[in-house]
C-alpha cells in the first residue's frame, strides 16, 4: 500500500487523466458504470425480498458492492468517484475549474443514461415482479426524508464512496482492491445513504412499476447529488490533501 503522501499524488494523476480521456471514452465508460449501479442495486431488491428486511438488507448490502467493483477494476467512469478523484485534483491546482464540471456534467449524463437504461431493459424482462413492496418501501425511505436529511446523508454515502476509490487507487494487489472497495460500500448501503445514481434506478424503477412524482425525483436527485459532492469533496479530498501539506 502506498503511503498517504503517495496516495494523495496517484489520486491527483489519475484524476488528470480522467480529465484527458476523449469524450466517447467517457460517454461509454460513463453508461457502463451506471447500468453496473444498476445491477448492483437490483441484487440487493432481489436480497430483501427473498430475507426480509432484516437479514436481506445485510445480504443486499454485501451484493451491491459488485456494481462498483466492476466499475472500478474493468473500467468505468462513475460520478461519485469522480467527485473525488477530480475533485481531489482540482483542490492541488492540477486541473481548472472548467475542466473538473465540464467533466462531472459528462460523467452524470452517463451514468443517468445507463441506470435508467438498465432498469428499463429489467422491466422489459420482468424482473421487477414480485419487488412492489421493496420498491415502494425504499422509495419511500429516499423521498420520505427532509431536504436536510437527503443532503446531510448524500455527503455520507460519498464519504464512504470516495474512501472506496481511493482504497482501490492505493491498494497494489487485486484482492486487497476488493476488500477495500466492498467494506466502505457495504457500510454505506446497509445504513440506507442517498447515492444519487443508485438512486437514478431506483426512482426509473419505481416509476415503471409502483408510481412516482417526476417532482419528487427531481428533488431527491438534486439535493443527493449536491451533498455527494460535498461528502466527496470534504471528507476525502480536502483531507486528505489538507493532510499530506509540507
Amino acid at each position: 500500500m502506498y503511503s498517504l503522501v503517495e496516495a494523495k499524488n496517484k489520486v491527483v494523476e489519475l484524476g488528470i487523466v480522467k480529465i484527458n480521456k476523449p469524450l466517447v471514452a467517457k460517454m461509454v465508460l460513463s453508461f457502463v458504470a451506471g447500468g453496473m449501479i444498476g445491477f448492483g442495486f437490483l441484487a440487493y431488491f432481489y436480497a430483501v425480498r427473498d430475507f426480509g428486511p432484516g437479514l436481506g438488507t445485510l445480504i443486499g448490502a454485501t451484493l451491491f458492492p459488485v456494481g462498483l467493483i466492476i466499475v472500478l477494476l474493468v473500467g468505468g467512469e462513475l460520478i461519485t468517484g469522480n467527485m473525488m478523484v477530480v475533485g481531489t485534483s482540482w483542490l492541488n491546482k492540477k486541473v481548472t475549474t472548467k475542466e473538473m464540471l465540464s467533466n462531472w456534467f459528462v460523467i452524470s449524463i452517463g451514468n443517468i443514461v445507463g441506470a435508467v437504461f438498465i432498469a428499463y431493459i429489467c422491466s422489459f424482462l420482468g424482473m421487477f415482479k414480485g419487488l412492489d413492496e421493496v420498491l415502494l418501501n425504499t422509495t419511500n425511505s429516499k423521498i420520505g426524508q427532509s431536504v436536510m436529511q437527503v443532503f446531510v446523508s448524500g455527503m455520507m454515502a460519498n464519504w464512504f464512496v470516495g474512501l472506496a476509490v481511493w482504497l482501490n487507487i492505493v491498494l497494489k494487489d487485486g484482492i486487497g482492491k476488493i476488500v477495500g472497495i466492498w467494506f466502505p460500500i457495504v457500510v454505506f448501503v446497509y445504513f440506507g445513504f442517498q447515492h444519487s445514481v443508485a438512486n437514478t434506478f431506483l426512482f426509473a424503477a419505481a416509476k415503471m412499476t409502483i408510481g412516482i412524482e417526476i417532482s419528487e425525483i427531481l428533488l431527491n436527485l438534486s439535493v443527493s447529488y449536491l451533498g455527494n459532492i460535498l461528502g466527496a469533496l470534504i471528507f476525502v479530498s480536502a483531507i486528505y490533501t489538507i493532510a499530506t501539506k509540507d
